[in-house]
């Protein structure tokens, strides 16, 4: 599945920071494979819609907890997902990961 986003510079994050997709999709490439949740017979492409689906959200909501939006996150995710078939609940955790790993990322860049 082709990123539409793929050739977006930037994502604001909040108004000092920012994240760039390129790079969350070429970690979630190379590190996916070592989440619990992912299935073996399964490669990135499959989960790549809810990785961006974590990112992009994350960056929609700055100011929410994963906890205060993952009931609007389960509605919106049929119209995001596109063609992908992962369900909701095979998409929570690694939309949970991408979404924890911007926090993490604008946390760190927050300290320096």
């Amino acid at each position: 599945m082709d990123n539409p986003n793929a050739n977006r510079d930037a994502i604001n994050t909040t108004a000092d920071n920012a994240i760039d997709p390129n790079a969350e999709d070429a970690y979630w490439r190379d590190n996916h494979s070592a989440q619990p949740y992912i299935q073996a017979d399964r490669g990135y492409e499959y989960y790549h819609p809810a990785y961006r689906y974590g990112w992009e959200t994350r960056t929609q909501q700055p100011k929410k907890k994963w906890e205060e939006i993952e009931s609007e996150l389960e509605r919106g995710w049929d119209r995001f997902k596109g063609e992908s078939r992962l369900t909701w609940n095979e998409a929570k955790a690694a939309a949970r990961d991408a979404w924890n790993r911007i926090d993490r990322t604008a946390s760190r860049d927050a300290r320096r």
